[in-house]
């Protein structure tokens, strides 16, 4: 039986284009995992991040994913990976709701890790 510091805990956190939920040991060092669920329409504007890659499939629904000057639309269990310092930006241009799967990977993982650009 596990102990209550063993066992999975997660958080879940709203945001105007939709919301994500951390899952599992979310004390980890290493690692993080998320699933975010982008509202149909919304996007995840220009952003990167100095300390963490981000490694994600997507569960259902599309994601066009744009880096630099290079665009990506992703269906189901199509996956991508954003490495530190690489601007992008999260788009859903579907109908319904997308939700991804994704694992954070580096020496910070603290939500402050993030530049956003206009």
């Amino acid at each position: 039986m596990e102990s209550n510091s063993e066992q999975a805990s997660s958080t879940t956190e709203l945001r105007p284009w939709g919301s994500f939920k951390t899952i599992g040991d979310i004390d980890n060092p290493n690692y993080k995992v998320k699933i975010l669920t982008i509202k149909a329409g919304q996007k995840l504007n220009w952003r990167s991040h100095f300390h963490k890659d981000i490694i994600g499939v997507v569960i259902t629904g599309i994601v066009k994913i744009s880096k630099g000057q290079t665009v990506q639309m992703l269906s189901a269990d199509e996956n991508f990976k954003i490495h530190k310092f690489t601007q992008y930006e999260l788009d859903n241009p579907g109908s319904i709701e997308t939700l991804l799967a994704t694992v954070e990977l580096g020496e910070y993982l603290g939500e402050d890790d993030i530049a956003r650009y206009e």
